[in-house]
């Protein structure tokens, strides 16, 4: 178990190191459509700089495509059917085989089927090796560490690997329903988003509910994410192509919430797609329900991951502990 002081991890991390890839946005992203060729004299004049007026009256913005048109234009498979763009799911596994089955019945039972798996076993000294290795499915990779090395490398290794427009995340003990892929990457194509999350149910380690269903009814901002965190990686899915892969800060049990700070930084605002569309399996002592024990770590990612002074660290973490409260006394 890491300590939960984390400061000199944090500071070693904070050396000038950026978690994200540099942007790939293009003129040519799906999210809009080819623009027509010039002709003539016309062709000349926008060769040499000049800027053309659409209908719209904007100079030098590029038209909007109407959904349908995204949807049957510019998004084909192989055999020239319409289809989503490639959806990379990243998982993490550690000791999983009492669970990996239910995360892996619920992928494959996915409507949406344009998608690449990659997992990364932590040396797991269970049964997880095994039980992934026997899936005879070619979107399926399996990646094992030589050494045990936590959540957030395993993580960034998948992430290293992935090839997909869209990211997401399902940990190893999580379960998603049928549509969610089909939902959050139509939506954020369709809306020209850059980041969305939904709502998941909240169980016990058997599925039984707990607390009450997380709904996503907010846009969530780097601003509000300071106070709270309602970004989860089992329902959370990022445009990979018009902001580049995040990746995770190493050996901080907050790894997850500098990462979707880095990702806010980024990105103006992540899109609520209000729907219960994940299920979160709350274990007993898990680390993510301890409050106090996690202080520690929340108060370095204010104070040396984001540079923070001393009031403003305390503030915001006392802050977090607030709303971290009323989170799960729902």
């Amino acid at each position: 178990m890491r300590s939960p002081t984390c400061g000199a991890a944090w500071s070693a991390w904070n050396g000038g190191r950026s978690w994200v890839t540099p942007s790939r946005r293009g003129p040519r992203d799906l999210g809009q459509c080819p623009r027509p060729q010039a002709t003539g004299s016309r062709q000349r004049r926008v060769g040499q700089g000049a800027k053309v007026r659409n209908k719209g009256g904007n100079r030098g913005t590029p038209p909007t495509c109407h959904p349908a048109i995204i949807r049957r234009a510019c998004i084909f498979n192989e055999r020239g059917r319409a289809s989503m763009p490639l959806i990379s799911i990243v998982t993490p596994c550690y000791n999983a085989e009492r669970y990996i089955q239910d995360t892996i019945d619920s992928v494959f039972a996915q409507t949406e089927g344009n998608w690449e798996w990659i997992i990364t076993d932590d040396r797991s000294t269970d049964r997880s090796v095994e039980i992934i290795s026997a899936i005879s499915d070619s979107r399926v990779k399996l990646i094992t560490s030589k050494m045990h090395r936590g959540a957030a490398a395993s993580y960034n290794t998948c992430l290293t690997t992935a090839r997909g427009r869209f990211v997401t995340f399902i940990d190893s003990d999580d379960l998603w329903e049928p549509e969610f892929l089909r939902v959050m990457s139509r939506f954020l194509l369709e809306k020209r988003e850059e980041a969305a999350y939904c709502g998941y149910r909240r169980t016990d380690q058997y599925l039984a509910p707990l607390l009450s269903d997380f709904r996503a009814t907010r846009d969530v901002t780097f601003r509000s994410l300071l106070y709270t965190n309602p970004l989860s990686t089992l329902s959370t899915m990022y445009d990979a192509r018009r902001i580049g892969k995040v990746y995770f800060p190493y050996d901080n049990k907050r790894e997850d919430h500098a990462m979707w700070l880095t990702l806010m930084r980024q990105v103006a605002v992540c899109r609520p797609v209000d729907r219960v569309l994940a299920t979160y399996r709350i274990h007993p002592g898990s680390l993510s329900r301890n409050k106090w024990e996690m202080l520690g770590c929340q108060y370095a990612l204010y104070r040396f991951f984001l540079g923070f002074n001393y009031l403003s660290a305390a503030y915001y973490t006392a802050a977090w502990a607030a709303n971290g409260v009323l989170k799960y006394a729902r």
